[in-house]
């Protein structure tokens, strides 16, 4: 069973690098000739949502990201080493196929994933050590402080391999609800999948075809679910009044083109639920209501805010996980919140945060040397989080540190194309709560065995600066 923390830290940590696992979305040919939704997600972070879906990348939007996170960072669980000097770790893809010639350096040892992405380190005689990881062909490095597991599972936001899998679902959904808030999506968690599906946008309600087209990696055939949910929005804040749910299990092997999977929807029962949010002045509220896979954002929330949600035996046979993501962004930052909510949960009150502050170098400055420290402060719970990242044309490259301490000095990676100087460069920091440890993010997790939010979650970011490294 996996650790909160661990869970936590996946949740936070590589949405707020924007380096999360991707999800994957196709548009059917009639969606493109309607300039339908969907696309191919972009290398090295998540497609977006698409129409009701969540995107895993970190992006301008202060509510994407952290459901996503939630089904494609549970990770695959490995084999612990018989030797506890060995340390062992496995490279993979978004899709959890092993990543060969990935360089891993353990401290300053060196090592290169072969072609199952393993990599091993004997007599290491190492109980506390650093993991830096870099993605020579894409100018990205993870580097992770303070690991002392020696059994590690090291994922890499890599393109889509040319040897994925894929199958392809038709059918028709009946719908009483206005058809164009039809949401549709076909999930197999244990397997990380989650494909968001278009609807065709001549039809109408109560008859609406529908496509989606999952892709995977893997021996094996998904044993994923078709589910679709429409709803009634609130006038202003777009906000579900009414809800109609369908889930269908619907096994996959890989080629597959199923017709006529047709899913008929059922409405459901609600109640209120009651939020209570304190905002200070200069901060911008975003609440983000979570059910499954689906996402419905508030345009306009109230500091006292009411929202219908599901409460239906339809709804809890279906075992969606409901979460309420609040952002709360000013101009230093955002402080951001999960909650999980329960059959008991009728009333939530939380108080919007104060982001991090960072405080070396300063913004603008100019001559920095390769080992200058970068620094944010208060110190926060949880695990922090840098990201320094160059943006020229030329030569971009990101590198995301992840540790315990409010300050870093970021690693020599010249060698592999990541050179720190002379460049402009730009970073944030910020924190991930409850996590206590960095072990957390390079830990085998066990998809059949997800271990469900009990309790609320942070993430802390900081507003961006920029400096100019020395020659």
């Amino acid at each position: 069973m996996t650790s909160l923390s661990a869970r936590a830290a996946w949740f936070f940590g590589f949405v707020a690098a924007g380096c999360v696992y991707p999800h994957l979305s196709s548009s059917p040919d009639w969606a493109e000739e309607n300039d339908g939704a969907g696309g191919e997600p972009a290398p090295g972070g998540a497609s977006g949502g698409g129409e009701g879906g969540v995107g895993a990348q970190g992006g301008s939007s202060p509510t994407e990201g952290v459901a996503g996170a939630t089904a494609s960072m549970a990770g695959a669980a490995g084999t612990p080493p018989v030797d506890e000097d060995v340390i062992h770790g496995v490279v993979l893809d978004q899709f959890d196929a092993p990543v060969p010639g990935i360089v891993v350096l353990i401290d300053d040892v060196e090592l290169v994933s072969d072609e199952d992405g393993e990599v091993s380190l004997v007599d290491s005689g190492k109980e506390v050590f650093d993991v830096t990881v870099v993605d020579e062909p894409h100018k990205i490095a993870y580097v992770y402080h303070g690991i002392t597991r020696h059994e590690l599972r090291i994922g890499v936001a890599t393109q889509p391999s040319a040897q994925a899998s894929s199958a392809k679902l038709e059918g028709t959904i009946a719908t009483e609800l206005n058809e164009t808030n039809l949401r549709v999506m076909y999930v197999d968690a244990a397997r990380g999948v989650q494909a968001i599906g278009e609807r065709n946008p001549a039809d109408n309600a109560p008859n609406v075809r529908y496509s989606v087209a999952p892709t995977w990696s893997g021996e094996g055939e998904l044993n994923g679910r078709l589910m679709a949910m429409n709803f009634t929005p609130h006038p202003v804040q777009l906000i579900p009044q009414a809800y109609e749910l369908g889930v269908l299990d619907v096994a996959l092997a890989a080629d597959d083109s199923k017709k006529n999977v047709n899913l008929r929807l059922e409405p459901l029962q609600t109640r209120e639920l009651n939020v209570e949010l304190s905002t200070p002045a200069g901060v911008t509220r975003y609440d983000t209501l979570l059910l499954g896979s689906f996402a419905f954002t508030n345009t306009a929330p109230l500091p006292s805010q009411t929202y219908l949600i599901p409460s239906d035996p339809a709804f809890d046979a279906a075992e969606l996980a409901m979460l309420l993501l609040v952002s709360c962004v000013a101009p230093e930052g955002s402080a951001s919140f999960t909650i999980p909510i329960t059959e008991a949960t009728s009333q939530l009150q939380q108080k919007c945060g104060t982001p991090p502050k960072l405080t070396s170098p300063p913004s603008g400055a100019t001559g920095v040397k390769n080992d200058a420290t970068l620094s944010f402060e208060p110190q926060l719970e949880g695990c922090h989080s840098f990201s320094i990242t160059h943006t020229a044309e030329s030569s971009p490259w990101s590198v995301f540190i992840f540790t315990m301490n409010t300050e870093v000095v970021a690693p020599d990676l010249s060698k592999y194309g990541l050179s720190y100087a002379p460049h402009d460069v730009s970073w944030t920091a910020g924190s991930t709560s409850p996590c206590d440890s960095i072990d957390n993010y390079l830990a085998p997790i066990d998809r059949d065995a997800p271990t469900q939010l009990t309790e609320v979650a942070s993430s802390d970011r900081s507003g961006g600066s920029t400096f100019t490294t020395a020659n």
